[in-house]
């Protein structure tokens, strides 16, 4: 049974040679496509509000114009894309001692990728620690099925225009994929909770199932209740009336990969109910691994994604537009996978 943030914080005050009293430091670190933009949005609009109920949002680390810590996620990475005059890890640590606020927060989806190396997140861990808060990993994961579709079409939105086919060949012989020369996102959630584990401690790991289909302010205010009293009214926080970051259409994802096919604005929905059902069953075990470790059960699909695969539409010329726009993306379907540079990486 999946404990509750209270039991998690009570475990580890309790097993922690820290202070009863010691404070919090909320990590989000995910994954990618689970409400993590609208996520960060929350925190930078909330900003004052959080403070008044005791929670820190550290400026230093964070993107231009963003709540998102990604600046700091690129200095851990080795990321080129970091900026100095915006901080890295000790001018986040500096922050926090600074900080009277009893519970901090920092979020970024690419603390999944920074997952690969141990040693980061040591030095992470132990910041946080030295700062004088005991940091708590929280991640949230959705069914494999959709979120291999929705990472697909965002890195075609951000420029890289890996054939489907590739993509989806590394990802069920790889558990990721190569994603601009550095491996990405872990698909394989009992290794990536694993990792965690072993350096902030199993206890110190919170888990959510993350439901595409669900409303966004669930998320934000399941969210907001790992940070504030369970005695604050969520009315004193503002919630956004709209989702963030949306997946591209799928006729749009043909586009940015330089298709000339014209089809009917449609969701991206390039398998069939038999890809479906065995991209599935390639994560079904680890999945289940999770369950029986952590508490909670993702399935790798759900009943909408069966829905997605079957090839026909409310109307024929839907229909027919799909069956297009699926034998266009596979026409496109460029070179072999990288599968020698993979085992040149950790992957596993």
């Amino acid at each position: 049974m999946q404990r509750s943030h209270v039991e998690v914080y009570r475990i580890i005050i309790q097993t922690s040679p820290i202070a009863a009293d010691a404070r919090r430091c909320i990590i989000h670190v995910g994954t990618h496509k689970t409400g993590t933009t609208s996520i960060q949005a929350f925190l930078r609009d909330n900003e004052v509000a959080l403070a008044a109920h005791g929670v820190i949002i550290p400026k230093a680390g964070r993107s231009e114009d963003a709540a998102g810590h990604h600046n700091l996620t690129q200095q851990l990475l080795g990321d080129s894309g970091f900026v100095t005059q915006r901080g890295g890890l000790e001018d986040v640590v500096r922050e926090l001692r600074e900080s009277a606020l009893p519970t901090a927060c920092l979020s970024s989806e690419d603390f999944s990728l920074a997952s690969r190396s141990r040693d980061t997140l040591i030095t992470v861990r132990d910041a946080i620690a030295k700062a004088g808060f005991t940091p708590i990993v929280v991640v949230y994961l959705r069914p494999q099925v959709s979120y291999c579709l929705s990472m697909y079409a965002e890195i075609v939105k951000n420029g890289n225009c890996k054939p489907f086919v590739t993509y989806l060949r590394e990802v069920t012989a790889h558990g990721s994929f190569l994603w601009n020369n550095i491996v990405g996102p872990p698909y394989r959630y009992d290794v990536l909770l694993d990792r965690f584990a072993a350096v902030f401690g199993k206890e110190a790991i919170i888990v959510r199932r993350y439901r595409p289909s669900a409303p966004s302010n669930d998320l934000l205010r399941s969210f907001t209740r790992l940070l504030v009293d369970s005695q604050t009214a969520l009315d004193v926080f503002t919630f956004p009336r709209e989702r963030f970051n949306r997946s591209l259409s799928f006729p749009r994802v043909l586009r940015a990969l330089g298709s000339g096919e014209s089809v009917l604005d449609m969701r991206f929905a390039p398998l069939d109910v038999r890809e479906t059902l065995a991209l599935a069953a390639t994560f079904e075990r680890a999945n289940r691994d999770v369950a029986q470790r952590y508490g909670v059960w993702v399935p790798p699909y759900e009943i909408n994604d069966l829905l997605l695969a079957i090839p026909f539409r409310k109307s024929f010329a839907r229909t027919v537009g799909l069956g297009r726009a699926r034998r266009a993306l596979r026409a496109m379907s460029g070179g072999g996978s990288d599968g020698d540079r993979f085992r040149a990486r950790d992957v596993g």
